[in-house]
């Protein structure tokens, strides 16, 4: 059992990981994510940060085990620069939604642009339809769109899940979403 003497390595990487993530959410003009979702846990997501400025917060729904996963990304304006990131490769994807077993060096994102069809796809975000490019393979989709408002974007990232089963609204608070990544964690490090 960890004392003061000897802390836990687990929870300063915990703490100091949950704390930077709380750092970028407030970082951000507004961070969506889904409503009424109900294949699975929440958890925190991929973020990235240039600059000290928040540029795209993830929100993950569901687990891949399970009847679902979607990740949504808020992206600081446009989503394109962000959608580029995931798409080439911005270093190793630690989490968010991959291929399992697929040895290929080249991103998943990269591959189907050569192989896979696209359209367009409506969901409702804060009640209010957008129009989101989608490209998709089988089960597998991810699609993206700027907001009306201008000031971010969205990129959404889902296996096993269809888009009629979204909706999209601004989440104020992300305490549930830090609770349920300590229990990813924790099952991931066999605690």
């Amino acid at each position: 059992m960890p004392s003061d003497e000897n802390p836990d390595p687990f929870d300063d990487f915990v703490t100091s990981l949950h704390a930077t993530a709380r750092q970028v959410f407030s970082g951000m003009s507004a961070v969506y994510g889904l409503t009424g979702f109900e294949h699975g846990p929440l958890a925190l997501g991929e973020w990235a940060v240039t600059d000290d400025r928040s540029d795209r917060v993830g929100l993950v729904y569901g687990n891949v085990a399970g009847d679902g996963i979607v990740q949504v990304h808020t992206t600081t304006g446009s989503p394109q620069a962000a959608l580029d990131s995931l798409r080439y490769g911005d270093g190793d994807r630690a989490e968010g939604l991959t291929e399992p077993g697929d040895d290929d060096e080249m991103p998943w994102f990269n591959r189907w642009e050569r192989t896979s069809p696209s359209d367009d796809v409506s969901l409702p975000v804060g009640g209010v339809d957008v129009v989101f490019s989608r490209r998709s393979n089988g089960d597998a989709w991810y699609a993206w769109a700027a907001l009306p408002t201008g000031d971010c974007g969205l990129i959404i990232e889902a296996v096993h899940v269809r888009p009629d089963e979204l909706a999209i609204a601004e989440i104020t608070d992300i305490e549930p979403y830090v609770s349920g990544h300590r229990l990813v964690l924790q099952a991931a490090w066999g605690r």
